[in-house]
């Protein structure tokens, strides 16, 4: 059953790989966006952090500890490389073209 509710999200402009340091920084705005949320009526659901072509080693350890975070308290948390967030795009734009039958 899908979940509803909120993703925030962090959009980094980055070529080559997003720096651990601008990672860090992306995941505490979110934490504290997090803890700041204080409407009733929406949910947190998950998180999204975009940008750059992958994530360095340490930043890959980052992302899995802040994964862990996440669904310790029953949110997902995701990266999207450039690259992913194109393919994201495509798809997107593939089924609306089907659906008006272009």
């Amino acid at each position: 059953m899908t979940k509803k509710g909120v993703v925030y999200g962090q959009d980094k402009n980055y070529n080559g790989k997003l720096p651990t340091k601008e990672l860090v920084k992306a995941i505490n705005k979110l934490k504290k966006r997090y803890q700041d949320h204080s409407d009733d009526t929406t949910t947190v659901i998950g998180f999204e952090i975009n940008g750059g072509d992958g994530l360095t080693s340490t930043g890959s350890v980052v992302m899995t500890e802040f994964q862990e975070w996440s669904r310790e308290k029953g949110m997902d948390a995701e990266y999207n490389s450039n690259d992913d967030l194109r393919n994201i795009k495509q798809r997107l734009r593939n089924n609306v073209d089907n659906k008006n039958g272009n």
